[in-house]
């Protein structure tokens, strides 16, 4: 069995990453990681261990996180994460790891691959066990210390959702590790190389052609308005046909003995042929 290490993060934002996007989260000025859990096996036959990082009271960056992550990632280990891409931005823009993209795998990719659901809460009961699961309380937790506002140490020193939320990292840390440990040498050496594209893709922006694009919608629009130009000239010559209106459009078809009901392209490729 290769050796893998689980990774997970909590962390924080001043903005709504489903909104703005991964890179404008992790950039944004109020960005922190909260918490930090990794695990891992001594050896393939060991039992797992789990630590936990609280950055909210110890203070970002924990000397004993870095070290202890470069101790057994030299030990030949490789990092597992779901949606790997979170991980290492948080790692990069904290502490950079320098660590190559065939060290890392992302058991997201894993998941699809094994034919199950992207989301870890569904991928892990459908790849390892029924009752390998999420904590449930994830959403809940998340809401409550990663939006808003940032969690100070006073405030969680005595919260039992604290304590709840540091379980849900670890969890998930768990579960990422469990998912390569099973799957993850099953993927082909593309499968891999897709992954690694991608995420340099997503990590460098994609390059497009500004002129070519702005040619395209330029030759569209005008061929668009060809098209309308030429279709008024033949049968709308008083130019009082409304396209936009549906109401209109069945009007003017049932004026020529034709009955529609629709003028999506299937619908009209079907009128066409009539």
């Amino acid at each position: 069995m290769a050796l893998y290490l689980g990774l997970d993060f909590e962390t924080f934002s001043g903005v709504d990453i489903t909104k703005v996007g991964l890179d404008n989260y992790i950039n944004h000025p109020d960005f922190t990681p909260l918490l930090g859990a990794i695990a891992w096996r001594a050896s393939p036959t060991s039992e797992i261990s789990t630590h936990l990082y609280d950055f909210v009271r110890l203070r970002w960056p924990f000397s004993g996180f870095p070290e202890d992550l470069k101790l057994l990632v030299k030990d030949g280990r490789t990092l597992a994460a779901h949606n790997s891409m979170f991980e290492k931005l948080v790692l990069n823009r904290r502490w950079p790891t320098q660590i190559p993209a065939t060290r890392i795998v992302d058991t997201a990719v894993v998941a699809r691959c094994m034919g199950a659901d992207s989301k870890l809460e569904n991928a892990a009961p459908q790849l390892l066990d029924p009752t390998m699961r999420k904590h449930t309380e994830g959403k809940r937790l998340i809401r409550k210390f990663s939006t808003g506002t940032r969690p100070t140490k006073d405030q969680v020193e005595d919260d039992p959702d604290w304590e709840l939320y540091g379980e849900y990292c670890v969890q998930d840390a768990k579960l990422s590790l469990l998912l390569a440990e099973k799957f993850a040498l099953i993927l082909q050496e593309k499968e891999l190389r897709y992954q690694q594209l991608t995420d340099q893709m997503n990590r460098v922006g994609w390059k497009v052609d500004l002129d070519i694009v702005d040619t395209m919608q330029r030759l569209y629009e005008e061929n668009k308005a060809a098209l309308l130009d030429n279709f008024q000239l033949r049968s709308d010559p008083g130019r009082t046909l409304n396209l936009n209106s549906t109401v209109q459009l069945k009007k003017w078809c049932a004026e020529r003995s034709i009955k529609a009901t629709s003028f999506d392209e299937a619908h009209v490729s079907s009128l066409l042929t009539r």
